[in-house]
């Protein structure tokens, strides 16, 4: 029986899975495959500022920022009126009745877009969960039991299936950003917005302004070269795998093009008491990784220091561990060319 695998985000209590056994995706992952999307930065949310008025004119035809009498009015209470809206689009039609007003409700807006766009999951606890591992499994356990109070205690349920049932499945990134975008626009042909009035959203919020920045526009030159195990203190360096797949490149099956720091979470921080991961049993132990449950971030060279001051004010070293990974991807990928 093919062992199914999640990764599971244990603080943000999201899951993201894939179609194929473990060894399968590993040597599928590729560049910014989805396995590394969730990492990428928090997208960037660009509420736009009202378009510059034409003869006079308000953003809208209802009033102007000259005239509004709700200038009189406290700020705080603007405020305190734009939060107890409920709907989101009924804050955006709040703010374009006057220039004013979107002034005020522009940053409202954009906070309720930041709810909704997908969360890095930089920081966070991740452990990629094998469906058949043993439901006692004191590992898991350890994971669990500070911060889920439905977790069972009687073994009832492995991590596989408590994070399916529990938690929130990730829709992919690309998805979660155009509909976003298409939002605003979308609500407001749906109750009727006329040409002067769509003409103003589309100003702010249409698609052509992009309130959700893709998150490949903000790491074209963000090339993260180190990938930094928090919980550990130790680092795999970008280059050690680009020499590796430079070097055996013709061994690894389907990633001939990139080895990433995806293939690297995806190795590390698998788990299972149970050795099935696509691969011939006993060649590799890939079932209970090194990383599983621990904290990742990534940074550019010019910005890692191999030590830290720690929370007692002593220095911390960072320990590279890159050649330990590489020869770990090696098994794995020399197990998988003689299956």
């Amino acid at each position: 029986m093919d062992q199914q695998w999640i990764l599971v985000n244990l603080d943000k209590r999201q899951w993201m899975q894939t179609s194929d056994t473990w060894a399968k995706t590993l040597v599928r992952i590729n560049g910014h495959h989805r396995i590394f999307t969730p990492f990428l930065p928090t997208p960037t949310i660009n509420i736009g500022e009202a378009p510059p008025r034409r003869d006079g004119q308000a953003i809208s035809r209802h009033a102007s920022l000259t005239f509004s009498f709700l200038r009189r009015l406290p700020c705080e209470l603007l405020d305190y009126v734009f939060l107890s809206i409920e709907d989101d689009f009924g804050c955006i039609c709040l703010g374009l009745t006057c220039y004013f007003l979107w002034e005020i409700g522009r940053r409202h807006v954009k906070n309720r877009y930041m709810e909704d766009a997908p969360a890095s999951w930089v920081g966070n606890r991740v452990v990629c969960a094998g469906s058949i591992s043993s439901v006692d499994d004191e590992f898991a356990e350890s994971l669990m039991e500070e911060k889920e109070e439905n977790w069972p205690t009687r073994g009832r349920q492995n991590l596989f299936e408590f994070a399916k049932g529990h938690f929130m499945p990730m829709h992919l990134r690309s998805e979660i950003n155009d509909g976003l975008n298409q939002r605003a626009v979308r609500a407001a042909h749906d109750i009727g917005f006329d040409a002067q009035d769509l003409a103003a959203l589309h100003a702010v919020l249409g698609p052509s302004t992009k309130p959700v920045i893709p998150d490949i526009e903000q790491v074209k030159s963000l090339h993260p070269r180190i990938i930094r195990n928090l919980s550990r203190k130790e680092y795999v360096r970008q280059e050690a795998l680009n020499r590796y797949l430079f070097k055996y490149g013709r061994f690894v099956e389907g990633s001939y093009r990139r080895l990433g720091f995806g293939h690297v979470i995806w190795m590390r921080t698998a788990w299972s008491t149970i050795d099935s991961v696509g691969v011939p049993q006993g060649t590799v132990k890939a079932h209970k990784g090194r990383w599983a449950g621990d904290q990742f971030d990534f940074v550019e060279n010019a910005d890692f220091t191999e030590t830290e001051v720690g929370d007692d004010g002593l220095l911390v070293p960072w320990k590279d561990v890159s050649e330990e990974v590489v020869k770990e991807l090696r098994s794995v990928f020399r197990a998988l060319n003689r299956a």
